[in-house]
């Protein structure tokens, strides 16, 4: 028996460009369920469809922090993204934080 796939739409804080969104899409889509996923920088969400069987809300929101980046609590599971309430300079210390954060881990 085939299970129907679902869909939910997750905001994302602490992206701050293009990289930011393809590394979350490719942790997204190496989660075993997840059919598609589609990061929008501008929204700051993530748009994904995946197999409830195989994956859940918590196991997608795990491969979002394991890719460095954070889910803002959202009283609706799967309503709209809330825009951010962050202030730009927040977000570009988080951002130097996780770049220092890889670029240690990275090294030998």
């Amino acid at each position: 028996m085939t299970t129907q796939s679902m869909h939910v739409d997750l905001p994302i804080e602490g992206m701050t460009c293009a990289s930011c969104v393809n590394r979350i899409e490719r942790f997204l889509s190496k989660t075993p369920g997840v059919e598609a996923a589609s990061v929008n920088l501008a929204t700051e969400s993530a748009s994904i469809e995946f197999q409830p069987d195989l994956a859940d809300r918590a196991v997608l929101i795990d491969a979002i922090k394991a890719a460095g980046y954070d889910v803002r609590d959202d009283d609706q599971e799967d309503g709209p993204a809330r825009p951010s309430v962050d202030h730009p300079w927040r977000r570009d210390t988080r951002a130097i934080d996780r770049e220092r954060a890889l670029s240690r881990a990275a090294q030998p």
